[in-house]
């Protein structure tokens, strides 16, 4: 018995630690995209949570520039495969950021600072755009992937638990996705 507590509690210990390297979800209410933008002199300099796909990247001189639609987080503040579309923001990053590993369709999720609203363009669409300073991020392996939570724990339905990884793996049945 004294042996079952000690992996159990080894187990829990790794399953904490494996989240530590996920971008801190912001204490709070989230903010929303669209309500920075119906009221931008409320938010400037407030910390966001935001996600959503790559559109593109363009690098200046001291920083990248990366245009991303957002997505809606879901009720653990991980971007939502399934949620609405919210619009597009600007995530500035300082330094350089290879192009390639920030492809297009790639999904960003990242923590920042509200900076301001941008004028900018959508083809000939005038379009103003929410612009954040990074403090964190997280890049998805591949485009349409939405594995950001890392491991759940959940009870299923046959009175034990399940694990999932977010990425539609699970040992055993339960509530997650």
């Amino acid at each position: 018995m004294k042996m079952f507590k000690f992996i159990l509690l080894l187990v829990i210990v790794v399953e904490i630690t494996a989240c530590n390297n996920q971008p801190k979800k912001s204490d709070g209410d989230p903010i929303r995209l669209i309500d920075v933008k119906a009221n931008p002199k409320l938010y400037k300099g407030k910390k966001v949570r935001w996600a959503g796909n790559i559109v593109k990247v363009a690098n200046n001189r001291k920083n990248t520039v990366v245009e991303v639609l957002g997505k809606r987080l879901d009720m653990f503040g991980s971007a939502n495969h399934r949620g609405a579309e919210e619009g597009r923001f600007y995530a500035i990053f300082p330094g350089f950021k290879d192009p390639a590993q920030f492809a297009k369709g790639k999904l960003l999720l990242v923590n920042a600072r509200f900076i301001r609203l941008k004028s900018g363009k959508i083809g000939a669409y005038k379009y103003v755009y929410p612009e954040v300073m990074v403090q964190s991020h997280k890049l998805s392996d591949k485009p349409g992937r939405y594995g950001d939570r890392g491991p759940i724990w959940h009870w299923g339905w046959w009175w034990g638990y399940g694990h999932h990884h977010g990425h539609g793996s699970h040992i055993g049945w339960g509530w997650g996705y």
